[in-house]
């Protein structure tokens, strides 16, 4: 987190000590819920789904497009805190050689409880119900650290390509584990009306960020406030997550995209990349922003194809087509 991050991160804190609870309380019943959300929203010929678990009965969520080629690999993505799968909606070029899966992460469940690897369960459990066995993944923001466990660590399935746009190997150093620590420390402390109230403020400065008429398109489209569950279980289980730990395992090619006018990692946090990922090719992208795998996603699209087939022409999959 660089520096002007830290002073908005503390004005914030400050104002949370006099946030009106009757007020935010209130307000938090109109939070969209993710059934809502697509309502009158342009998916670009994506669809969105919903499959249960068979064991547990969990319903998971996606966004889905089809290959044009049968038995099409798969690309699964991963995204991060204010957005979810419509993130990679301008991404669909990519079809033609690979079945896209963009996954949902729940915003409220009790199988929450403050771990990283609530997450990783989640997301094992449903490529176990999708059969997945070999694909292409994808993560942006905090989604990128979702993608580097996923690739680093699960035993049933082979990442063969990993991307990473938008995200950094923090927390390394023995002070920004202290400071990553302390946050998670803070947001487990706080009550639902409170975090939303932080979380509103992020958002106003997120939508100052992007509102920018001029371009083709607008992040503000598919940017909402979340439940305040999600936002705690990201900040408490990222306290203990280890980064390093994970890149230094990744063996399949990786490409690391960051765009230069993303203000949200550190220089140093950045150049940390090819300390604890050698092989992965680094690539900056001019003028991208943190939003920038959906603002410009066939710039992007092409990047991440060029990467992926330079280094292995895309094999037909096995498994199973999804229904």
């Amino acid at each position: 987190m660089n520096v002007l991050l830290r002073l908005l991160v503390l004005i914030l804190r400050i104002g949370m000590l006099f946030v009106p609870e009757q007020k935010y309380t209130e307000r938090m019943k109109h939070i969209e819920g993710p059934d809502e959300k697509n309502s009158g929203h342009d998916l670009h010929g994506w669809e969105y789904r919903k499959v249960e678990a068979p064991r547990s009965g969990f319903v998971h969520r996606y966004y889905y497009y089809p290959p044009r080629t049968p038995n099409a690999p798969v690309f699964l993505f991963f995204h991060g805190l204010n957005l979810d799968g419509r993130t990679f909606l301008h991404l669909k070029g990519l079809a033609d050689k690979w079945e896209l899966i963009a996954y949902d992460l729940p915003e409220e469940t009790d199988r929450y409880t403050g771990d990283f690897e609530d997450f990783m369960m989640i997301v094992e459990e449903f490529v176990d119900v999708m059969d997945i066995k070999r694909c292409c993944v994808c993560g942006v923001s905090f989604g990128g650290s979702i993608a580097l466990r996923l690739a680093a660590s699960h035993p049933e399935i082979e990442a063969q390509r990993l991307v990473l746009a938008s995200t950094a190997i923090v927390g390394t150093s023995p002070g920004e584990k202290r400071e990553r620590r302390r946050m998670a420390r803070w947001v487990g402390r706080q009550p639902d009306y409170k975090l939303y109230w932080f979380m509103e403020k992020v958002f106003e400065r997120q939508a100052r960020q992007y509102d920018e008429p001029d371009t083709a398109r607008s992040v503000l489209d598919i940017l909402r406030i979340k439940h305040p569950a999600f936002y705690r279980q990201v900040g408490v289980s990222m306290g203990g997550y280890d980064a390093a730990g994970d890149a230094k395992k990744v063996k399949c090619p990786v490409l690391w995209l960051m765009g230069d006018e993303d203000d949200l990692f550190s220089d140093k946090q950045i150049r940390k990349i090819k300390e604890y990922v050698p092989h992965a090719e680094f690539e900056v992208v001019e003028g991208g922003t943190h939003a920038m795998v959906y603002m410009r996603g066939e710039e992007i699209e092409k990047r991440i194809r060029d990467f992926c087939v330079h280094h292995c022409p895309v094999e037909q999959d096995t498994s199973k087509a999804r229904l």
